[in-house]
C-alpha cells in the first residue's frame, strides 16, 4: 500500500481504486485504530478539489519564482547595459575635451 500511496496524489485522488482494493483484502486483519487511519487513503477521492486547487496554487508559484527569476535576469542586463552606455559617453566626452 505504501508504494501506492506514494503514487502521483493528483492521479490517487481521481481514482483510489487501487488502494481501496487492498485496503478491503487487509482490513478485516488489522486494528480499528489502523484502519480508520487507511481509510482517509483509500476514499481519498472526496479530496480531489482541494488537491487540484492546491496543485494549480504550486505550479503558479513556481510560474511566479520563474517570471522573477527571469525579471531579475533582465534589470541586471539592463544595469550592465547603462554603466556600458556612461562609461562609452564618458569616454566620448573625454575625448572630444582633448
Amino acid at each position: 500500500m505504501r508504494i501506492l500511496l506514494q503514487d502521483d496524489i493528483g492521479r490517487l485522488v481521481e481514482d483510489a481504486s487501487p488502494i481501496r482494493r487492498l485496503f478491503n483484502d487487509i482490513k478485516g486483519r488489522i486494528s480499528e485504530e489502523i484502519t480508520e487511519s487507511l481509510e482517509r487513503a483509500a476514499y481519498i477521492e472526496h479530496m480531489q478539489t482541494p488537491v487540484s486547487r492546491a496543485l494549480r496554487h504550486m505550479a503558479d508559484r513556481a510560474q511566479l519564482a520563474k517570471t522573477r527569476e527571469e525579471a531579475n535576469s533582465y534589470k541586471h542586463r539592463a544595469q550592465e547595459v547603462h554603466q556600458r552606455i556612461n562609461f562609452l559617453e564618458s569616454c566620448r566626452s573625454e575625448s572630444s575635451a582633448r
